[in-house]
């Protein structure tokens, strides 16, 4: 990023390819939509292209980024009312992945079934959270920050995210209690 503060094209050009990904996916899980998740961090990059000059290096980049990620997605979220959709925990990857593996195990109709409607409940119980939660638990879980750079992202302590984190998952246990039962 400094280098692209100083005006280097090729840089920023590989600071896009290297954070596109998580960018989009980030996107996408907080705010459900998936079409939306690639405009909205084109938004990101342009934001951080704009900011280039200003940018100081006080924390990793990561947290500088998803911090504008985070913003673009609750101002997404705001404009747009996105929040009526379902978001996914899982990329579309992994998704497809997981359910090549299943039926190569040709589960029943049943457990298909089961499959199917666990995950569209945990898609609902994540649209339940808050922002803040939501966007916590997806950087800790999904893109594996820690608890201080998920704070520097929300602008709270660490603390904070620690009691986001802990009210998010007991909010989660509490909605899919059922499937839970059944482990």
């Amino acid at each position: 990023m400094l280098r692209v503060k100083f005006g280097d094209l090729k840089a920023f050009d590989d600071l896009v390819t290297r954070h596109r990904n998580a960018v989009v996916n980030t996107l996408y899980k907080i705010t459900g939509k998936k079409d939306g998740a690639e405009d909205l961090a084109q938004e990101v990059f342009i934001r951080v292209y704009r900011a280039r000059k200003t940018y100081k290096a006080r924390a990793k980049f990561t947290t500088w980024l998803f911090t504008i990620v985070r913003n673009v997605a609750r101002n997404a979220i705001r404009d747009s009312k996105m929040h009526e959709n379902v978001i996914s925990l899982c990329d579309e990857t992994e998704s497809e992945q997981s359910q090549a593996a299943f039926k190569a195990g040709q589960p029943s109709p049943e457990d298909m079934a089961v499959l199917s409607n666990l995950r569209e409940d945990l898609e609902k119980a994540m649209l339940s959270l808050s922002l803040n939660q939501r966007t916590a638990i997806v950087l800790s879980r999904v893109e594996g920050m820690k608890y201080s750079e998920i704070a520097e992202v929300l602008d709270v302590s660490e603390s904070a995210v620690k009691m986001l984190i802990s009210r998010a998952k007991k909010i989660l246990v509490k909605k899919l209690d059922a499937y839970l039962q059944d482990i």
